[in-house]
């Protein structure tokens, strides 16, 4: 393997002085290297589509939600992009990563490419170059050199994907490559786009021409935005690790409340820091592990959803602490909100730890902790959720078509309203619907998102189920091809993989009365016991000592034989997790060719299973 080569950079660095005038500034020398391979793995060649899709950043930060839909294959995130999107938007990057660590990435051939590492893609930055024209030069030099790699294949082979009207003439002009604009979502997608992708590239381009008309007015335009703002702006990573540093900062898991969760919810904190965190020392003092911080107001929960990752800053001083009597005689509180204001000081009082005194205990019962959230580190979103529009008094087409967006109402009460942006309204109206959300921004009363697919009317059986489904997170699409191509033949048997493999290693019990215990008519019988007299000579005595005994069998179903780690049969029932039975209907966590057919244990058949045998004295029952 070739050795890595490193780009060196030596600089001067002035440290700070001490605190004293006398103290000078002292000089640092910082050697800095950037290492280069010539060795790293090419994404594979296109076969999904006949080309290879590169997206710029621009495309990564306003259209996100292309790169959920199954009809945008065959895509290669660089480095570089990947870098600036974190930069600028931290939820847009967690949403890539999470998708590229995904089974979808596999099977829609989504990779990630180093360019940066890369020792035929790297360019060093020109002088006085920006670092917008030099990240786009990075991005076409790597399609430029994605070309040549795959040159057997036919034109076009790696394509452009930006918004950037500047970088697709560069990439046209100087490059002679190929670069295509979101909205020419036919050639990019080889007319291959489906009615959800048509949408989202539809409300991107309203979204994108509505902006451009605001831009282009009078110099106010900019100020009367600030002024709209309804949320503080997140922290920079800087200040994030500082405040952690100094204990003001905390890091938790927000859970709003179910009835206003844009407005209320608790930050559940675990970690030792807290504890060590001086501003909060006599109050965590009092505490477990967990710390509940109580968040109160819009600003103060500033644009978290339910499950997300967020930074929380105490606030220390006692006379901002909430009491109970606070919380229930809030007068913005509705009266069916007050179980859940009871609730939340029931979490805080559970909080304690049970040593702590009576006198710290009722400190703790009169004053809760709170805070409010700085940023959010990580987005937890879910890929959709399920709900319906809320219902206006004219769904007539020309009233619906006139609105640009709608209020979508999630069935989850702590999930809040989704702005839908969608050409369809007067068709969705009575519907239950799975939403993605894409955005939040400091502007927006709620997240912007985009609809993922129609479920059906409301109030239907199917779809409701459908819907209670998806909502507990259970998969509900089939099992993929190649999750398919994993499972043995359909001629298989045991005698035949037997005589195949030369395997004589297993205990045959074929001849023993295995019995098990599920209704008539079941098919995936995963279990099955036997029960028997056995004699046993004692030890120390003669062969004619002999002793009865109980012995015991347990036989589960051999599943590992027929389901490899690393697989994408293995990958795809890991992330099922388990079989989910309903009334009229149960989601495999397996094929049914393995659950029902060859891992059941049914009667009259040869079977593979895993064996627990252990025998128990006929006299007191205890096991040897």
């Amino acid at each position: 393997m070739p050795l890595p080569s490193a780009q060196a950079r030596r600089f001067l660095k002035r440290a700070r002085g001490g605190t004293g005038a006398s103290r000078p500034a002292s000089v640092l020398h910082v050697s800095r290297e950037h290492y280069l391979r010539s060795d790293l793995p090419l994404p594979a060649a296109p076969t999904l589509r006949p080309f290879l899709l590169v997206p710029d950043t621009n495309v990564l930060l306003g259209a996100v939600g292309i790169f959920d839909c199954d009809a945008v294959q065959e895509v290669v995130f660089l480095q570089t992009v990947l870098q600036e999107t974190r930069k600028r938007s931290q939820e847009v990057y967690d949403r890539i990563r999470r998708l590229l660590t995904s089974p979808e990435a596999t099977r829609r051939h989504l990779y990630s490419f180093s360019n940066e590492h890369c020792e035929a893609t790297f360019l060093e930055q020109r002088r006085g170059e920006s670092p917008n024209d030099y990240n786009d030069r990075l991005i076409r030099r790597v399609v430029a050199w994605l070309n040549a790699q795959y040159a057997s294949l036919a034109e076009p082979r790696v394509v452009l994907l930006t918004q950037d009207r500047e970088n697709a003439r560069r990439a046209r002009e100087e490059d002679n490559l190929i670069a295509f604009s979101l909205t020419e979502v036919d050639a990019w997608t080889w007319n291959a786009a489906d009615a959800e992708l048509v949408a989202l590239v539809s409300s991107w381009e309203t979204n994108h021409n509505h902006h451009d008309k605001t831009s282009d007015q009078d110099g106010t335009s900019e100020t009367r935005k600030r002024d709209a703002w309804l949320y503080p702006e997140h922290w920079s990573q800087e200040e994030i690790e500082r405040g952690m540093a100094t204990g003001e900062i905390l890091r938790g898991v927000f859970r709003a409340d179910m009835y206003k969760p844009v407005e209320g919810g608790v930050v559940i904190v675990r970690t030792e820091r807290a504890a060590r965190a001086e501003s909060v020392a006599s109050l965590v003092g009092t505490l477990s592990q967990t710390l509940r911080v109580h968040v109160r107001g819009a600003a103060a929960v500033n644009r978290s959803i339910d499950g997300d990752l967020v930074a929380v800053q105490l606030l220390s001083d006692p006379s901002t602490w909430i009491t109970e009597e606070a919380l229930l005689s809030d007068a913005s509180m509705a009266e069916d909100n007050v179980d859940a204001a009871t609730d939340l000081v029931m979490e805080a009082v559970a909080a304690l730890d049970p040593e702590t005194d009576d006198v710290a205990a009722s400190s703790m019962k009169q004053r809760l902790c709170t805070g409010r959230v700085v940023a959010v580190l990580e987005r937890r979103w879910r890929p959709h959720y399920c709900g319906s529009l809320q219902p206006e008094k004219s769904t007539d087409s020309m009233t619906c078509q006139a609105r640009r967006r709608h209020l979508f109402l999630p069935v989850n009460r702590r999930i809040p309203p989704v702005y839908l942006e969608t050409r369809q309204a007067a068709t969705l109206y009575g519907q239950r619907m799975a939403v993605a959300i894409d955005r939040w921004e400091r502007h927006a009363r709620f997240p912007v998102g985009h609809l993922v697919r129609v479920l059906g009317p409301i109030g239907d059986k199917e779809v409701e189920t459908q819907v209670l489904l998806i909502e507990n997170g259970i998969v509900i699409r089939p099992f993929s091809d190649a999750a398919l191509a994993c499972l043995p033949p359909a001629d298989w048997t045991v005698a035949g993989a037997a005589a195949a493999t030369g395997d004589s290693s297993r205990l045959d019990l074929r001849s023993l009365f295995i019995f098990s215990i599920d209704p008539p008519g079941c098919t995936d019988i995963d279990d099955a016991l036997h029960c028997r007299l056995v004699n046993t000579s004692a030890e120390g005595r003669s062969a004619s000592g002999v002793h009865q005994r109980i012995q015991v069998g347990v036989h589960i179903a051999d599943v590992a034989s027929f389901v490899q780690p690393g697989t994408r049969l293995d990958e795809e029932a890991r992330e099922r997790g388990c079989t989910v039975y309903l009334v009229d209907q149960r989601m495999e966590m397996l094929p049914s060719e393995l659950t029902s057919n060859l891992c059941s244990l049914v009667a009259n058949q040869d079977r593979y299973a895993f064996s627990v045998l252990f025998e128990l004295g006929c006299r007191n029952r205890a096991s040897v």
